[in-house]
């Protein structure tokens, strides 16, 4: 668990994400607050800073945030819902 989570993000993404996934970046301190969170460095490219996947729960749902720090300030990317086989692989094999 994270001790103090300062959220960020650009409002239109959130939006836009509320709308295609329905799901707030409001939540991400839900996922971030996962006794069980599982955090992986996101290698898959070069962002230009450091870039993050936390899998965990909000609200009984199995998300995937990726986000970055900034000033000290979770910066959500986006969240969706994560289907089975990849919640077994990142999240509950390594519990």
């Amino acid at each position: 668990m994270i001790s103090k989570i300062i959220l960020e993000w650009d409002e239109d993404k959130r939006k836009y994400n509320i709308a295609e996934r329905g799901i707030d970046f409001a939540d991400a301190a839900d996922v971030l607050n996962d006794p069980n969170m599982r955090l992986y460095l996101d290698e898959r490219a070069d962002y230009g800073e450091d870039r993050f996947n936390a899998y965990g729960l909000s609200k009984g749902r199995k998300i995937r945030m990726c986000f970055t720090l900034r000033d000290g300030k979770y910066r959500v990317i986006t969240m969706f819902k994560v289907h089975d086989k990849e919640w077994s692989k990142y999240y509950e094999q390594n519990n």
